[in-house]
């Protein structure tokens, strides 16, 4: 800890004496009448860095900009010069401060409800969990994320998040908890919807012990459903959210993850975690009707999850169920283009224009507000 305090002292002792010292170039460059030159640039260059650095701006264009706009604006004149390197990147500083105070209130303000996230393709879905899942995180909220393609990680580590990964395979899946006989049941029916294989199949082929032949996908199911893990709750971290990696898994078996991911959180009698979860097959119109649906399992286990908060993302063929039961919505850019007419049966004409404008708009108490999702200030 020592060690650590002691570098970050140094580090903070060498930009001030960088300031000072280019201040001092400043001072020297006014009081020796010339005209404004290569020094003055220098100085510019080393004010605006040093100040950068002290605010903790982390956007990298943004520094660059500020960095490079300092040193020429500097060549008008000392005087211009010094000021602009102080007042440019304390002025972009507290703007950004007050876009992320701003974003962090939305996510605040929504943090007891449930939030259908509707993205247009795979890529956006991982895209949006990685971006909600930081955003929260950086609110303080505790979470378990599940992360379909690797990116969440990274993209908390740049902005100094502490977390814990853990892949699949270490969390257990079968837990049954408060819900009993019952819990196998309904993972067993929440795997026909995302298969299309019966969910007597499922649940007798999970229940059998012997080693017996079954076809490859039902093998599948069963190993994600019974392998042996650590229980959710025990995996939480002190600090900083859970995530759960799926990247090696196909599609379907990332949706039958995060459905049982789901269906765990609800086998504890006490949560204190938002879940946040892409999933597509279970809540989708095309697979509720394929399957003659198990809708009030479906709307059981989200109106269960959304009581103590749920994020979930899903493409862009949400069923009605799925609608009804969640508080708010989001539906980000790019949606209208793929389900414009499936939105225009159930959003009135003010929201259907802002929805046009390819904003993220969040839909909630019957209003809508453009909901900016960006975490690269």
């Amino acid at each position: 800890m020592r060690i650590v305090l002691t570098k970050v002292n140094l580090r903070t002792i060498s930009f001030i004496l960088l300031f000072l010292l280019g201040i001092v170039i400043f001072i020297a460059e006014a009081y020796s009448g010339r005209k404004a030159g290569f020094s003055s640039f220098i100085a510019g260059i080393m004010v605006s860095f040093s100040i950068i650095h002290l605010l903790g701006i982390e956007n990298k264009e943004l520094r660059v900009a500020l960095i490079l706009l300092s040193g020429i604006i500097s060549l008008l004149g000392p005087a211009i010069g010094m000021s602009l390197s102080i007042l440019l990147p304390t002025i972009s500083h507290l703007i950004g401060r007050k876009k992320k105070e701003q974003r962090i209130k939305q996510i605040r303000k929504l943090r007891s409800r449930g939030i259908l996230v509707v993205a247009p393709s795979i890529g956006s879905i991982c895209n949006l969990v990685a971006k909600i899942s930081l955003d929260l995180a950086l609110s303080g909220k505790k979470l378990v994320v599940v992360d379909w393609d690797g990116s969440v990680p990274g993209l908390l580590r740049e902005r100094g998040v502490p977390f814990r990964q853990a892949e699949w395979r270490d969390i257990s899946l079968s837990y049954s908890g408060r819900l009993g006989p019952n819990y196998l049941t309904v993972a067993s029916i929440l795997s026909s919807l995302i298969t299309g294989i019966g969910a007597e199949v499922i649940a007798s082929a999970v229940k059998e012990r012997a080693s017996v032949e079954l076809p490859e996908t039902v093998k599948l199911i069963k190993d994600i459903i019974v392998h042996e893990g650590v229980l959710l709750d025990d995996a939480m971290p002190g600090l900083g959210p859970l995530i759960i990696n799926t990247s090696d898994l196909d599609l379907m078996s990332k949706d039958l993850v995060s459905a049982l991911v789901m269906l765990q959180s609800l086998s504890f009698g006490y949560r204190d975690f938002v879940l946040v979860v892409p999933i597509i097959s279970p809540i989708s119109e095309s697979s509720l009707r394929a399957t003659g649906g198990r809708i009030d399992v479906v709307e059981w286990i989200l109106r269960e999850t959304i009581k103590k908060g749920c994020i979930v993302i899903t493409g862009p063929e949400p069923s009605i169920i799925a609608l009804r039961e969640f508080d708010s919505l989001l539906i980000t850019r790019g949606v209208y283009n793929v389900m414009g007419r499936d939105l225009s049966r159930f959003l009135p004409d003010n929201i259907k224009k802002l929805i046009k404008s390819e904003v993220d708009v969040l839909i909630s108490d019957g209003t809508a507000q453009q909901l900016q999702i960006e975490t690269s200030l």
